[in-house]
């Protein structure tokens, strides 16, 4: 009986890298005895591609990427795939800056595909994206953005229910496609094209190798993983996930992302089906 191939979508903070940042030798290990044997093993994830690539050649990944939470997917190797290119209209987020930066914003940042564009140096947002050579615009972004970005992050000043729910109508009200997403315990929020998400840049990479989408596994552990979690069947949320977060996974795994949470499933699970 031939084996099952399985598209394996990782999300990489808080599932596939431990809390330093590492993949551990086991992870590590294991995924390259899965790519060995036909499976396609990949990342989605909310950075862009200069931010997970060490991780990406580090596992000798040689397939499509979804970055920016769906927003970027290409595969580095190959530049006949068909890529994913969907871009947040610079005008609302200009939009969005002047209205509430001040009130209830202190800072923001913006990347478009060669330019990052921001008012204050977050250091956490810095070590996520790794802006590493990118330009940098530094300045009131309602002054210098003046190109479409993949992603736009904002900061709270201060966090409440009710300033969430604002912003959040504030978009429904005055924008076609433009929306927010409220992450990392709620301290940033950030915008997003409505019905662009991991699950659907997983969607394309399974379309292009003519992978079933029952045979789609994907793990994550934010905010930004639900559309995927809720999309695919065979769907994980971490055991250190966020508990709205579990509830829109199909499993949660029994070991957290320091501890090989991510293949001690997968193990389990491709046992059963081959």
């Amino acid at each position: 009986m031939s084996m099952t191939r399985f598209l394996i979508c990782l999300d990489l903070d808080g599932t596939l890298l431990t809390k330093d940042k590492r993949i551990r030798w086991k992870s590590k290990h294991y995924i390259k005895k899965l790519i060995n044997e036909g499976h396609i093993v990949t990342f989605s994830s909310g950075r862009p591609f200069r931010s997970l690539q060490r991780y990406y050649e580090e596992l000798n990944l040689q397939v499509p990427v979804v970055c920016f939470n769906g927003a970027y997917v290409f595969n580095p190797h190959d530049v006949t795939f068909p890529s994913i290119c969907k871009r947040i209209p610079y005008q609302d987020i200009v939009n969005l800056y002047t209205n509430f930066y001040g009130t209830m914003l202190d800072s923001a940042y913006c990347e478009a595909m060669n330019n990052i564009y921001l008012d204050v140096k977050d250091p956490f947002l810095f070590f996520l994206y790794n802006p590493g050579q990118t330009k940098l615009i530094v300045s009131p972004i309602d002054k210098t953005l003046k190109e479409d970005p993949f992603t736009c992050v904002f900061h709270f000043k201060e966090y409440t229910n009710d300033i969430k729910e604002r912003m959040t109508k504030y978009c429904l009200e005055n924008f076609k496609n433009t929306r927010m997403r409220f992450w990392f315990h709620n301290e940033y929020t950030e915008c997003y094209i409505e019905n662009v998400n991991k699950a659907t840049g997983i969607k394309h990479v399974a379309d292009f190798y003519n992978i079933n989408y029952d045979n789609i596994i994907v793990f994550g552990d934010a905010e930004n993983d639900i559309d995927m979690l809720e999309s695919f069947k065979n769907s994980f949320a971490m055991k250190n996930a966020l508990d709205t977060v579990k509830k829109s996974a199909h499993f949660i795994t029994k070991k957290d992302n320091d501890h090989n949470g991510v293949i001690f499933e997968l193990k389990r699970f491709l046992k059963k089906k081959n």
